[in-house]
């Protein structure tokens, strides 16, 4: 906010013109085909400029990271209860296998009975499998919930610039060129109207010279603004 000089009543107004500001120095554009994003931030002051960057970077860091630590803590915490209820099924369909083979010893001689232990035995089976992978997604969500390595990859870092951007004062140029060139037609055309039709009254003169004054004054103020800008 002192950077850029921003007035309000209230700490939260100057809060959002600042906030307004800054956006308005940030470019970033993304590349859909690459998947690089770059984001400059042009400033008065480049130190701060620079500074802005790498803040911007880290705050983004943060978010994803936490983003991601946060979706591995739900995760692990789905996967942890889904895993409980299978360990409970395997138990229980573990036990209905003990129990039917302690009744029936001899169950290789009756067709039966050796259906009724496949069908067993391919419960505890599938069990057991759905045990062991959910087992090995709880160890990964749970090194996920605690991985702190950076989510984004910096290819240059924000670096201080040796020399000012010169794109701003080029447009500003151009506009100021053109509102120049603007006002200089309608002068001329202006006089030219008046000395054809012969009116050269005092009052047609006086008219004249308001119209041009006020023209010019609205382009010192369009310069005064972007010169602020």
């Amino acid at each position: 906010m002192q950077a850029f000089e921003v007035r309000g009543d209230t700490p939260g107004i100057r809060r959002e013109r600042a906030m307004d500001k800054l956006d308005d120095a940030l470019t970033v554009i993304a590349s859909p085909r690459t998947g690089v994003i770059s984001l400059s931030v042009t400033l008065r002051d480049p130190v701060l400029a620079q500074a802005v960057t790498q803040q911007l970077l880290d705050e983004l860091n943060t978010f994803n990271l936490q983003s991601r630590q946060s979706q591995a803590s739900a995760e692990r915490k789905f996967v942890e209860q889904r895993l409980n209820e299978l360990k409970d099924s395997l138990r229980a369909a573990e036990d209905r296998l003990q129990a039917f083979l302690t009744r029936n010893r001899d169950f290789e001689n009756s067709p039966q009975l050796s259906f009724q232990q496949q069908r067993l035995s391919r419960d505890v089976s599938m069990q057991q499998e759905m045990v062991t992978s959910l087992a090995q997604s709880f160890e990964q969500a749970r090194i996920e919930e605690v991985r702190d390595t950076p989510v984004i990859t910096v290819v240059d870092k924000p670096e201080l610039p040796v020399e000012r951007d010169r794109r701003g004062l080029i447009k500003k140029g151009l506009l100021a060129i053109l509102l120049g060139s603007v006002l200089g037609l309608g002068v001329a055309f202006a006089r030219e109207g008046m000395v054809r039709s012969g009116r050269t009254g005092s009052a047609e003169l006086q008219e004249f010279s308001e119209l041009r004054r006020e023209a010019l004054d609205e382009l010192r103020l369009r310069r005064r603004r972007s010169k602020a800008g």
